[in-house]
């Protein structure tokens, strides 16, 4: 296979994905990072790509998740609009929301601007009908 293709950039990113949950979720957050900091060229190789938008959300949740746990916030809020901007994928509101609820979870230190976030993830989560999400975040906005 072509190692420039789409098709094995994408199979790299998704990879690459899994890898980073699976350090993450096992306790690895710094390999987590450091696992996905190493795919990141192959994201901007797809990102034009709407066919791929789930790949590049999975990726990205995970890259925020990572980045934030490792105390590089820049990363985690960047991959976090990231995926506020997806669109045209079916799934859109469902990636923005979650997207918002990173960018206010990276925002941590700053408490204004991540219930700011928080309030933006629970309108949204309200707005498309995600319930369990809805009331998740509902505890961060007391």
């Amino acid at each position: 296979m072509n190692e420039n293709s789409k098709t094995s950039t994408m199979i790299n990113l998704h990879i690459a994905t899994m890898l980073g949950e699976h350090y993450y979720t096992y306790g690895d957050a710094a390999k987590s990072f450091e696992t996905l900091s190493a795919a990141i060229e192959h994201l901007s190789q797809i990102i034009k790509y709407n066919y791929l938008t789930y790949h590049k959300a999975m990726f990205l949740t995970q890259y925020s998740i990572s980045a934030n746990a490792v105390g590089n916030v820049t990363e985690a809020r960047d991959g976090a609009n990231l995926l506020t901007e997806i669109k045209n994928s079916g799934y859109d509101e469902w990636y923005q929301t979650n997207g918002y609820l990173l960018q206010a979870q990276a925002w941590g230190q700053d408490a204004a601007k991540a219930k700011e976030f928080y309030q933006k993830a629970h309108d949204m989560a309200a707005e498309n009908g995600f319930e369990d999400l809805k009331n998740s975040i509902a505890d961060n906005l007391k």
